[in-house]
């Protein structure tokens, strides 16, 4: 397909080096990693070991329970800054994922993506802007990716149907505006589009090679 890059998001009970050797011998690199972070001790030491041995440079938050943001998306963006900031002194950076319900207002009206990027030090907590589910929120992905512009070094380029359901789907078969997306990762700074799908509506590979031939035909490489 001629993929470059791959997100990981676990290991699924390999070991780093084992899935380090798969991702050399088929020539490719693991940049960023979704992962799991301990709020309680705000250990980081197993996460810089797997980054160092897989070669991340960005360790990617992809979901947070309600109980991380009872007190306000600021509460947790002050929470977040030093475990980033571990991070940081250990060479790798960090970003936070979207879903949809970080688009919920908070009660002075602001969006709570917004009050984290807002309150949390800009060179500690990054962007990946997830395209779908800020379509799925009702807002506008281009604008979102704009709107953090320097700070948003991956996005998930996934498409939503047309469906009352909503489902994610392969690019360019869906509704999401890619010119303006695509424009708006340029002019904001974007490193990489990741292809990912929560449930993808055929075999997993196929949908996958759907997608690359969209964005390749964008220009994409």
């Amino acid at each position: 397909m001629g993929l470059r890059v791959v997100e990981t998001a676990g290991l699924h009970g390999q070991s780093p080096t084992t899935v380090r050797g798969w991702l050399d011998d088929l020539g490719l690199s693991a940049p960023a990693a979704h992962v799991g972070l301990d709020f309680e001790t705000g250990e980081v030491g197993p996460l810089i070991e797997e980054a160092r041995a897989m070669g991340y440079e960005t360790l990617v938050l992809p979901w947070v329970g309600r109980e991380q943001y009872a007190d306000g998306w600021d509460g947790f963006a002050r929470r977040l800054e030093p475990i980033a900031r571990k991070l940081r002194e250990a060479g790798l950076r960090f970003a936070y994922h979207n879903h949809d319900f970080e688009f919920e207002r908070a009660a002075d009206g602001r969006v709570g993506l917004d009050v984290l990027f807002e309150t949390a030090d800009p060179d500690l907590v990054e962007a990946e802007i997830d395209t779908y589910w800020v379509q799925y929120a009702g807002l506008d992905p281009a604008a979102y990716i704009s709107k953090y512009a320097g700070r948003v070094p991956y996005v998930h380029l996934k498409d939503m149907s047309s469906t009352p359901d909503r489902a994610d789907v392969e690019g360019g078969k869906g509704i999401l505006d890619w010119e303006a997306i695509l424009a708006a990762c340029e002019g904001a700074g974007v490193r990489y589009g990741i292809i990912e799908m929560d449930n993808p509506p055929g075999d997993p590979i196929e949908c996958v090679r759907t997608s690359v031939e969209f964005f390749r035909a964008k220009g994409l490489t």
